[in-house]
This record gives structure tokens, sequence and C-alpha cells, in this order.
């Protein structure tokens, strides 16, 4: 079963990254926007690919509670970024107003 699952989770990411890939340009037209967005993506693939290795040779060492470790480190790192980073955005009380 969960061998079947990781299979079709494969198959779902290697439909969606080109998409992603075909959209990015027309979603920021501009030359330079698209550059940096382009640039952006680029980065995260090499990301997906270092990531793929380092879990393997975690997955050898440690067995898959390690895997589980690192995906709770990583979340909480994400987490504390995302808060440091973010602004506090303030949205209209009743929205069905216009």
């Amino acid at each position: 079963m969960l061998l079947a699952s990781r299979v079709r989770q494969g198959l779902s990411v290697d439909a969606l990254l080109p998409s992603v890939l075909e959209l990015l340009p027309q979603m920021h037209p501009g030359s330079v926007e698209k550059r940096r967005v382009l640039s952006i993506w680029a980065a995260g693939s090499g990301g997906l690919i270092a990531g793929t290795q380092l879990i393997g040779a975690v997955t050898d060492l440690r067995g898959w509670r390690g895997v589980m470790w690192v995906n709770l480190s990583l979340t909480l790192i994400g987490l504390l970024l995302a808060r440091s980073s973010s602004t506090q955005v303030r949205f209209p009380r009743d929205w069905s107003t216009n």
C-alpha cells in the first residue's frame, strides 16, 4: 500500500512540475519579473533533487523514523521563517460589502 501510494505521488509530481513551468511565464509577463520567477523555480527544482538524495541517505542511516524527524525539523524551521518574515495584513471585517 505504501509503495503504491508513493508511486502515485511521484507520477502526480511528474505531471505537475512541467505545468508549473509553463504557467509561471504567463503569470509574470515582464521580462525581468519572468527571469526572477524562473530562477526561483530552478533553484527549487535543484532543492527537490538534493532533498531526494538527502532523504535516501537518512533512510539508509536512521530508517523511516529518521525521515520523520527531518520533516519535523524542516517544518518547524519553515514556520519560524514564515512567521518572522510575514507582515500583518488587515482585511475588512465584512467581505459582503463593496
